[in-house]
């Protein structure tokens, strides 16, 4: 790695002094700019083709590491609460998803990002229930409702608190 920077460096300041010569000896007019020419023109085109070769090397090797570099399916699925500036409320997401089961059915009471195609997915194989009073699962997301609350103010057994305003309800069909 170090070794690549170096070179790199190397290159860049070659470019630079290259660049200031030409400057220099077109400035005091000492070359006619047909010599110029001919003697800057297979140097540009040398150095192009050098940095090309450099940039594809390291293009390739960051490439090479990323397909290298493993992705969970979880943090795969997880993605959109990051992309959305929503990490934190990740933790409640996977608590609840321990607490449901793998083939219930729920309902959303949600407030607030990440969007709740995002909830969708990584609450996965757990399902949204087409109808909410069939649901398995009430889950407050953002804000519970006002009778969730009392029902945690009154500290019933049915309702558990992750943290203020995220609540997971048994619900009692």
């Amino acid at each position: 790695m170090v070794g690549r920077e170096l070179g790199r460096l190397s290159l860049e300041l070659l470019t630079i002094v290259g660049a200031a010569i030409v400057v220099a000896l077109t400035a005091r007019r000492r070359l006619a700019a047909e010599h110029v020419r001919a003697a800057v023109a297979p140097a540009v085109a040398g150095l192009a083709v050098t940095l090309t070769i450099v940039q594809l090397f390291t293009a390739s090797s960051k490439l090479r590491h990323l397909a290298l570099r493993p992705v969970s399916a979880r943090a795969g699925v997880e993605h959109c609460f990051t992309e959305q500036d929503a990490a934190a409320r990740l933790p409640f997401v996977r608590w609840v998803k321990t607490r449901i089961g793998s083939h219930s059915q729920y309902a959303l009471d949600y407030a607030g990002e990440p969007d709740l195609l995002c909830v969708y997915l990584v609450l996965l194989p757990s399902l949204p229930a087409r109808v909410p009073s069939h649901a398995d699962w009430i889950i407050a997301f953002g804000a519970p409702p006002p009778e969730m609350q009392r029902r945690i103010a009154a500290r019933d057994p049915t309702v558990e608190q992750f943290a203020p305003g995220f609540a997971l309800e048994r619900n009692r069909r």
